[in-house]
């Protein structure tokens, strides 16, 4: 699983009718179906630049607590 939980309802993912990618949690799989679907939306508005206007409010994490 991409949360890497072993929730009660797992289920299996796959890219195209009989291409197995893997086992997730059903959380997982409905938001990597909804990225998919969404990928070109989301890949272009992460590449614009923070506005410096809007830098002030940025979340700054603090050392060693990142993934």
């Amino acid at each position: 699983s991409i949360c890497g939980c072993s929730a009660k309802k797992m289920v299996i993912d796959h890219a195209v009718p009989k291409t197995f990618r893997g086992v997730l949690c059903q959380q997982c799989n409905v938001r990597l179906g909804w990225y998919e679907k969404n990928r070109k939306i989301i890949e272009t508005y992460c590449a614009v630049p923070i506005s410096p206007e809007f830098e002030q409010y940025s979340v700054k994490r603090k050392a060693g607590r990142g993934r």
